[in-house]
């Protein structure tokens, strides 16, 4: 995947910054020239790939920014997932357009007469900047972090689904919503037959499968689940017959993994397996900061780092791996959002009530029923609707952790403007589904394993993410008959390739044995040695009587509520990424 490091200046060309070349290695220069009244420097890594994704002609200059095995001609920009750099020397005039469904990452930092935009925000930091509570607070709230904040209030990160336009004196990024909607289905015109909707689906999903994997032999990153089993299905069909299955299993009693090898040998695939293994928590947590460029509060990143791993050092010549994540977000649907409806319903007085409950209880550090509701109850006070049916990940804000009122509604305001943003599709509600696309997908479930191809010469693609699938999902299909049923159509087309008694089942979460894996002693000694140490920059917002309860709950293998095991991990990884990182400075005081 390629990265970017581009440097824009109204001062000293010869005073531009550059990334280390020892931790990014040899660059290839695409543009070292004026731009109107600045000086612009375009670099791109790695050297040996990133012409592919190049296009010149005379003084104009069009760059995909990720996947080092594109194809050329570059789809258009509003079909591709990945972003895109356009530079007019003539014109004087530079755009950056990031499409709503990037995994892809980009963040801009400005000093005095100077702009820099990379896909890392480690290579944009320098010593003089301060950690930033909004999102510190994202983090520990919803689990990542999200646009435009980043680990440091110099450094913002560019809005999904927006186009930022450079402007000059002194250089800067206007960002505007970037068009990526074509016109919607008629309502009038007759919904296609069972049979119709499954060719549609397929004739999509295949011409993106065949411009994302150009050698026809990928890597599918598979569990077994409806998502990973149609990519792999419908490579079968095309007759990619050399499309490796990578499993990750759970242990020896792993259904899943047993279900995953026969649906490989059904379709005549070949596969490979990974176990999972407690012992090996200690490897991606002794690696955060240098293999992801941000904190990621999600613990099934351990599993999806091992498999990502090994699949890179058994991928020899292949180009591409593909991820099934995002088919939920478009194609299922969301009873949960009922129930939470039905909470926020309730007088506030009652919710009042069950919350003031959740703390003396000991809600957070019980598992049950009961806790469960309460803590609903507690987050339906704390967050709008839409954040906490879709994103919360723990009801632990005033009794974990604590930012003041204005910083949360701060974060709050900005996940929901960007929602509203990227998807303002007429005549749909597609806030919570956006909102799942763009927070949960994008941004959360899809930065375990994106980060990991940066900069290396195997792409990794997301072919659920693709605008024309996303299009046909948000824009057709969701009127289709029998859009009630969670991804129906998928599984119809599905069992076009295998029993149905292997799709209509149960299906289990892709997450490890948390409380396992956090009672091993590479993440106990972690626990101790640095979320608890007094040097920890996250301190002054944590409530560490409770914090250390948690830990002692983890260290006696204590079942706690998902919720906490949630908190636990996103404080786990964060609180490491900030200590590896380098000892940031001093956080700023929230009321700055």
């Amino acid at each position: 995947m390629l990265q970017m490091w581009l440097a824009i200046t109204q001062g000293d060309p010869g005073k531009i910054r550059r990334p280390d070349p020892g931790v990014s290695g040899p660059a290839l220069i695409a543009y070292d020239g004026p731009l109107g009244p600045a000086h612009v420097l375009l670099a791109l890594y790695p050297e040996t790939l990133a012409a592919r994704s190049l296009v010149r002609h005379d003084a104009h200059l069009e760059v995909r920014i990720g996947k080092c095995h594109a194809a050329l001609p570059l789809p258009d920009a509003c079909d591709d997932d990945d972003p895109r750099l356009t530079l007019d020397a003539t014109g004087g005039r530079l755009e950056l357009t990031l499409p709503v469904t990037a995994t892809m990452q980009l963040f801009a930092t400005g000093t005095g007469k100077s702009l820099y935009v990379s896909t890392d925000p480690r290579w944009l930091y320098d010593p003089t900047m301060q950690l930033d509570p909004r999102g510190l607070y994202a983090l520990l709230q919803f689990g990542t972090l999200v646009p435009p904040y980043s680990c440091w209030r110099e450094i913002r990160r560019l809005q999904p689904g927006h186009r930022a336009t450079l402007h000059f004196d002194p250089p800067l990024l206007k960002e505007r919503p970037a068009p990526c909607w074509q016109p919607p289905a008629s309502a009038e015109t007759p919904p296609p037959t069972p049979e119709e909707q499954e060719d549609l689906v397929a004739e999509v999903l295949d011409a993106c499968l065949r411009r994302l994997s150009p050698d026809c032999r990928p890597v599918v990153l598979f569990s077994g689940g409806v998502d990973s089993s149609l990519l792999a299905a419908r490579a079968a069909a095309l007759g990619w017959n050399d499309t490796l299955l990578a499993n990750y299993s759970m242990g020896p009693d792993d259904h899943e993994g047993k279900l995953a090898r026969k649906i490989a040998a059904h379709l005549g695939l070949p596969f490979r397996s990974l176990t999972d293994d407690p012992d090996a928590w200690d490897q991606p947590l002794e690696r955060l900061a240098r293999d992801y460029p941000q904190p990621l509060g999600d613990y099934s990143l351990v599993p999806t780092w091992r498999l990502a791993r090994r699949v890179q050092a058994e991928a020899g010549t292949r180009c591409c791996v593909l991820d099934g994540t995002g088919a939920d977000a478009i194609f299922r649907t969301f009873p949960k959002l009922a129930r939470w409806q039905r909470l926020y319903r309730l007088p506030r007085p009652a919710r009042l009530v069950a919350s003031g409950l959740y703390a003396p209880l000991d809600g957070w550090l019980h598992d049950s029923r009961a806790g469960r509701r309460l803590g609903a109850a507690r987050t339906s006070l704390q967050l709008p609707f839409l954040l906490g049916s879709m994103i919360s990940e723990n009801p632990l804000a005033g009794i974990a952790y604590d930012f003041p009122g204005r910083l949360r509604r701060e974060v709050h305001a900005a996940i929901t403007a960007g929602i509203a943003a990227c998807f303002a599709l007429p005549g749909e509600a597609m806030d919570s589904r956006g909102l799942d696309l763009r927070h949960v997908v994008c941004d959360l479930t899809g930065q375990k394993d994106a980060p990991l191809f940066l900069g290396q010469p195997l792409d990794i693609a997301y072919p659920f993410l693709v605008p024309p699938i996303v299009r046909l999902g948000l824009q057709e299909a969701i009127r289709w008959p029998g859009a009630d049923e969670s991804k129906a159509v998928l599984k119809r087309l599905l069992a076009r390739h295998l029993p149905a008694e292997w799709i209509y089942r149960p299906k289990r979460g892709f997450t490890p044995p948390i409380a396992r894996g956090l009672r091993a002693p590479g993440p106990q000694a972690a626990l101790h040695e640095v979320v608890l140490a007094a040097s920890n920059p996250l301190r002054p917002f944590l409530k560490m009587r409770t914090i250390s309860r948690m830990v002692a709950g983890t260290a006696a293998g204590r079942p706690l509520p998902h919720t906490t095991y949630n908190f636990i991990w996103t404080l786990l990884a964060t609180s490491l990424w900030l200590d590896q990182f380098g000892r940031q400075p001093p956080v700023a005081r929230a009321h700055e």
